[in-house]
């Protein structure tokens, strides 16, 4: 599943906003900065 699509589910935020907030940097995944919101989890 694509990080956006599983943090949308979560209820953290909307895909769009989460897509800008992945480009920044602002998502860690186990101490690792994600930049590319289709990294699969």
């Amino acid at each position: 599943m694509r990080l956006d699509k599983y943090l949308s589910d979560m209820g953290i935020a909307s895909r769009s906003d989460l897509k800008k907030d992945i480009r920044k940097g602002l998502v860690f995944v186990n101490g690792e900065m994600i930049r590319d919101a289709g990294f699969s989890v």
